[in-house]
């Protein structure tokens, strides 16, 4: 219980990053509709709102009882409680990383061809100098 002390300044940050994240996300997969890049920038968006839903519906609900039984006591539920939270947390972050994986394949694969090779061509010009 003295450890849960430690997540009060998470709130406020969280707050604010992971709407952001969503509408950057969301802004994304709209500029890359039409290309091969947009399914994999649509999944990002989708896994982060999910992802905050879960922390919503799951995690939330579990706070105020943290915060209501105080680093001293522990809650009547604990065990329920606990599991609650650590597998609120756990999808939570397993949908982030979906969404991180799946927002980095769409950048990649919305890098031109020709940028890539046109790179790759200057890189053996520099070497064999």
């Amino acid at each position: 219980m003295i450890v849960q002390q430690i997540y009060a300044g998470f709130g406020p940050i969280g707050a604010v990053l992971e709407p952001a994240a969503i509408m950057s996300a969301a802004a994304l997969a709209f500029l890359l509709r039409g290309r091969r890049a947009f399914v994999p920038a649509l999944t990002g968006a989708i896994a982060l709102a999910v992802a905050l839903l879960v922390w919503v519906a799951v995690v939330s609900p579990a706070n105020p009882q943290w915060t209501a039984a105080g680093p001293d006591t522990v809650p009547p539920n604990f065990e329920s409680l606990r599991a609650r939270w650590e597998w609120g947390h756990a999808i939570h972050a397993g949908l982030l990383f979906v969404a991180f994986v799946s927002l980095g394949v769409s950048v990649l694969w919305d890098v031109p061809a020709r940028a890539v090779a046109e790179d790759a061509d200057r890189a053996v010009d520099e070497r064999a100098t």
